[in-house]
């Protein structure tokens, strides 16, 4: 299995996992966005998980933006809004995956691959 398709289901996994578990929410509040913030913040455990995410967040935002620029990752842009919209765990696989393709479309010399 190429490493590109790994990352891929990483990133479905990564979407569909988090949201199968928050959808519940969803359904009996709605988008309230002040719960989800009470929430996030109700217990020191919530607030290490939550501070950890953001922090992770900010340096996987960053590193795209630089990678991308470095290696001309086409679509990088859709990883960079997925981190923001939909989470870590769907943007960073996402990112590497477009990277991995970048890869695929312009070969390096033989004695690299």
């Amino acid at each position: 299995m190429r490493l590109s398709t790994i990352y891929l289901l990483l990133a479905l996994t990564g979407l569909g996992v988090p949201f199968y578990y928050f959808s519940p929410f969803i359904v009996e509040h709605g988008i309230d966005v002040e719960l989800i913030y009470a929430e996030l913040l109700a217990t020191h455990s919530a607030l290490f998980v939550t501070l950890d995410l953001l922090i992770s967040a900010v340096v996987v935002l960053i590193y795209i933006l630089v990678d991308a620029g470095k290696n001309g990752v086409r679509r990088y842009w859709i990883a960079f809004w997925g981190t923001i919209l939909l989470g870590v765990s769907f943007g960073l696989p996402l990112y590497l995956y477009f990277k991995e393709k970048q890869k695929q479309r312009v070969p390096g010399p033989h004695w690299i691959q």
